[in-house]
């Protein structure tokens, strides 16, 4: 048997490419073209086994996926097959390895479907003499399946009480270790961004930073490019009053690391930060000409750069900021109501020639009650994306930075482990430098639609 979660048109396609078999979809139950959570309860209430589970390409494949492993019953044991082209802009090479990651196949078309099932079929190649019964009209098995589809009803699960589906765990000494991979001689940066206030991206900057000077030992800075009332500098207790206005006055007079250190905050862990001025009308007059100097300055002493941007892209600074950085991190907040801002906001790079293999998008500020909202982001997204990473909400974090008491020896366990992924997603997307045992070749960049998860193992 052969279940499809889809339109009428994908099952009448199936059906028409497996003669002999039998094909139940939307046309046996409308509800199995409805949302993929209960189509997949609804498809496992059948009393036959099916072998394959056919899923469309447009119809979130990753909720869909994951819908249908959970679901159990007769999808239990079927082979998830993903049907159709991949989404405009987005790579084969990237879509193919997205849907692995899912635990699913893919077929293009029908005739890579017919041979992605001829790989599945039953031991002797024909349906069971109980699939067999159920295919003739009015006989009681037959009379059986359509009865249990008629009297299905989906069942309320909570998804966050799931494992989420292909994010295996990763153990932190693996995680430091791909931190610590030793990058091409150079300055190398990133910027992060968000169209959308309030998604807790400088608090981000700031632990990103943290973690990647605390664990590489590297000279890494945080840069506060925020045009309208930056406060990266505000997280840390004590701070260096100067701010990038004072240091590109006092440019012709540095030269060297310790007459910069003057205009930077040192952390506990090695991060430097500089802060932006806090009138938004100096920020103006700095622009993008007064960033591309002090940059220049900076990059010859910061092995890493973080650049803590403003909300939205359109801004010269945070031009400026794109421009310049080698990686992008998108930050979201995980409801579906920023979909439609971040899905605009990723057209609009990709419009701008940034190739959005180098952005990895996070799911900021996570709670265990929003899981169907951040699979329904991730099958969204993730194809589009270079990697996607969720950080968990921590309130205490939250509430022992704004006492000035933030050390990180007591950063929480599980955004420190999320934040150690994506520096591990980033540092794996810039060049690599030769290591002993490896072959002389020219330093290279990790492919970019290579996740940290094979790269880590």
């Amino acid at each position: 048997m052969i279940v499809v979660l889809g339109p009428g048109e994908l099952a009448g396609a199936v059906a028409s490419v497996s003669p002999g078999e039998l094909v139940v979809g939307a046309g046996d139950d409308e509800r199995l073209a409805g949302p993929p959570t209960e189509a997949a309860q609804i498809a496992a209430v059948l009393p036959l086994p099916a072998r394959a589970c056919i899923i469309g390409a447009d119809r979130t494949p990753a909720e869909a996926c994951l819908a249908a492993r959970r679901a159990g019953g007769a999808l239990s044991q079927a082979r998830l097959i993903v049907v159709g082209e991949p989404p405009v802009d987005t790579m084969p090479v990237a879509w193919r390895g997205f849907v692995e990651r899912l635990g699913a196949t893919v077929a293009s078309d029908m005739v890579e479907m017919s041979a992605v099932l001829a790989h599945t079929a039953t031991i002797d190649g024909r349906p069971s003499a109980a699939e067999r019964r159920a295919m003739r009209p009015g006989a009681p098995e037959a009379a059986a399946w359509r009865e249990a589809l008629r009297t299905a009803s989906p069942r309320r699960r909570r998804l966050r009480r799931r494992p989420a589906v292909g994010r295996p765990k990763i153990a932190e000494r693996t995680l430091d270790a791909v931190v610590r991979r030793p990058l091409t001689e150079g300055c190398h940066s990133v910027a992060v961004i968000s169209p959308k206030g309030g998604v807790g991206k400088t608090l981000l900057s700031f632990v990103l930073g943290s973690i990647l000077a605390h664990v590489r030992g590297d000279r890494v800075l945080a840069v506060d490019t925020n045009p309208d009332f930056g406060t990266l500098a505000d997280l840390v207790d004590v701070r260096v009053p100067a701010t990038i206005s004072d240091l590109l006055r006092a440019l012709p007079d540095i030269h060297s690391q310790e007459e910069l250190t003057k205009f930077v905050t040192i952390t506990e862990t090695g991060l430097h930060i500089l802060a932006a001025p806090q009138d938004p009308g100096e920020m103006g007059r700095l622009g993008s000409g007064g960033y591309l100097a002090v940059n220049d300055l900076l990059r010859r002493y910061y092995d890493l750069v973080v650049y803590d941007c403003g909300t939205g892209f359109l801004d010269e600074i945070t031009q400026f900021a794109l421009r310049r950085a080698d990686q992008t991190v998108l930050v979201s907040a995980p409801q579906l109501v920023t979909a439609k801002i971040i899905l605009g906001a990723v057209d609009y790079l990709a419009v701008t020639a940034f190739d959005m293999r180098r952005s990895t998008l996070v799911l900021n500020m996570v709670h265990g009650d929003d899981a169907l909202d951040r699979v329904r982001l991730r099958s969204a997204l993730e194809h589009r994306v270079g990697g996607v990473v969720e950080v968990p909400f921590d309130g205490r974090l939250q509430r022992v930075i704004d006492l000035g008491e933030f050390r990180y020896g007591k950063l929480g366990p599980g955004i420190r482990m999320a934040v150690k992924l994506l520096a591990a997603e980033i540092i794996t997307r810039f060049p690599q430098a030769h290591q002993p045992g490896t072959s002389m070749a020219e330093p290279h960049a990790v492919a970019p639609e290579q996740s940290v998860y094979a790269s880590a193992g």
